[in-house]
């Protein structure tokens, strides 16, 4: 199954991480979107509870059903980084043909990611 990895603080979440993903479903041979909300943001960005950015990303994608949302982050250590995550991810689904979805205003920061190299070799990107 080919699944993208769509990763953020989702603070709130908007028309533009929907249409992302939309356009991941109908354009790039994705199978399902895993959107997994930020716990505790790397950089240490102050964010919403997490419990209320999960509840307004389920309400935000509930139109999508290739659409899963994740509580993943809040079983890993904080702050966490996306590889820890997508290591996770790949190591709980081997089956899974994983891309890490992302807009382009993010991939433009990617130099500041944990590992970059190392997330391009499990998920490479769609941008």
């Amino acid at each position: 199954m080919n699944v993208a990895f769509f990763g953020g603080s989702f603070d709130p979440p908007h028309v533009g991480h929907v249409l992302a993903a939309a356009y991941a479903l109908c354009t790039a041979e994705i199978d399902q979107v895993l959107v997994v909300p930020v716990c505790a943001h790397a950089f240490a960005k102050p964010l919403s509870s997490f419990e209320d950015r999960l509840a307004m990303t389920r309400f935000a994608f509930k139109s999508l059903a290739q659409v899963a949302i994740s509580d993943l982050e809040s079983e890993l250590p904080h702050p966490n980084f996306t590889l820890n995550t997508l290591q996770e991810v790949a190591k709980r689904n081997p089956s899974w043909q994983l891309r890490l979805l992302v807009g382009s205003d993010v991939f433009a920061q990617r130099g500041k990611w944990h590992q970059f190299e190392r997330i391009v070799e499990i998920a490479p990107p769609l941008v």
